[in-house]
C-alpha cells in the first residue's frame, strides 16, 4: 500500500514511526538514507545504513552475530524521529572482558569517553 504513495507523503508518515519499524517494511535504500541524512546531516549515512539496516559492525562491516556491543557515546549517537540510535560493534572490534558486561573506554569513532555494553540474545 505504501509503495503507491509519493516519497513526500511517506516522509510525513515515517516522521511518526520508530526507525527500526520503518526499516522492517521500507526497502528503498535511497529513501532510508534520506531519512538518516535529513536528521543527521553531518554524519555518515552509509555507515549508519550498514550498521542498523544491514546489521553490520560499525567499524569493520562484518555481519553482527547474536553477541555484539553497543557504544553509548553521546557525540556519536544518531537522532531519527526523536529516537536515539547508537552504534553497534562486533566482538572483534571492541573487546570486553566477558559478555554481558559494561566497559568505560574511549569511543572507537570520536575518541570521547563512552560506555560499551555487551548484548547477548538473552539480555
Amino acid at each position: 500500500m505504501l509503495n503507491k504513495l509519493s516519497n513526500d507523503l511517506k516522509m510525513i508518515i515515517y516522521s511518526y514511526l520508530n526507525f527500526k519499524f520503518i526499516c522492517e517494511f521500507e526497502k528503498d535504500r535511497d529513501l532510508l538514507e534520506f531519512i538518516i541524512n535529513i536528521q543527521n546531516p553531518s554524519k555518515s549515512k552509509e555507515t549508519l545504513f550498514n550498521n542498523f539496516i544491514l546489521n553490520k559492525c560499525y567499524k569493520c562491516f562484518e555481519p553482527l552475530k547474536e553477541n555484539y556491543i553497543i557504544s553509548l557515546c553521546y557525540y556519536c549517537q544518531y537522532n531519527i524521529n526523536e529516537d536515539k540510535v547508537y552504534s553497534s560493534f562486533c566482538t572483534k572490534c571492541v573487546e570486553l572482558n566477558k559478555t554481558r558486561t559494561v566497559k568505560v573506554s574511549n569511543c572507537k569513532i570520536c575518541d570521547s569517553l563512552t560506555v560499551y555494553i555487551g548484548i547477548e540474545p538473552y539480555s
